[in-house]
């Protein structure tokens, strides 16, 4: 078996294997970045700045005086983390493998030890139907819908949910498509449901193409002024801001 592993992954090292309820869940090492693969789809790598800031500050700039935020998935490769910069008092992290977090503990020491942030292993539709919290941003870091399991993140009825668990003008922040510069017909098609589902349920809908591309659904105002924010706020980052 670790010899097939290893063929699956040339040129990476396979330093973790484990199996769930939930799938198959191997890290591979590579450089010193290592990368979370769940049954055969990319999860996230570690050391990626350009992920972890477009995922946090496009959401985060709307609205940086934020108290509590949700996040769904990716957690480990530091977004969690990063959206502590902006002074918040919770964010409630929700991972469905219990096997990601045990990896990112071996591989990871340190990226969820702040007590503000809380570590919930469930399913994110269920954890927004039973929460008791209102959210002032809500980030859903998952993959593409290429599966019946991450497909749910991507429909009406859970932004109904998820928006019956936001502030009166909470931010919600989805993702998907990396590109460089040409959209595949497949792709369009894909932005284009999810930018009329968004609009079916929220009054505002805002679409930045950058490493992915990202949408935030409000029915609060929203603002393109991401750099401004940011600077505002005395965050410094690398990667998002006026470069």
């Amino acid at each position: 078996d670790r010899v097939s592993m290893r063929a699956l992954f040339p040129g990476q090292q396979v330093v973790f294997q484990d199996n769930s309820p939930y799938g198959s869940l191997v890290v591979t090492e590579s450089a010193g970045q290592y990368t979370f693969v769940e049954n055969g789809v990319a999860l996230f790598s570690t050391g990626n700045i350009e992920q972890v800031e477009e995922t946090v500050h496009y959401a985060m700039a709307q609205r940086p005086d934020a108290r509590r935020v949700l996040l769904m998935g990716g957690g480990v490769c530091g977004t969690a983390k990063e959206i502590l910069r902006y002074g918040v008092a919770a964010v409630d992290y929700v991972e469905l493998d219990p096997a990601v977090i045990r990896a990112a503990r071996q591989f990871q020491p340190g990226v969820l030890a702040d007590p503000r942030i809380h570590v919930s292993l469930t399913d994110g539709r269920l954890f927004v139907r039973q929460s008791p919290h209102r959210y002032d941003v809500v980030i859903v870091d998952v993959p593409d819908p290429a599966n019946s399991q991450i497909n749910r993140f991507y429909t009406r009825e859970f932004y109904d949910q998820t928006a019956a668990r936001m502030t009166a003008e909470g931010v919600l922040c989805v993702s998907l498509g990396r590109y460089e510069n040409y959209l595949s017909d497949e792709l369009a098609d894909l932005i284009a449901v999810t930018h009329a589902t968004l609009r079916g349920r929220f009054r505002n809908v805002l679409m930045l193409p950058a490493g992915k591309i990202y949408f935030l659904a409000s029915d609060g105002p929203l603002t393109m002024q991401i750099a401004d924010r940011i600077e505002r706020q005395g965050i410094r980052t690398q990667l998002v801001g006026r470069h």
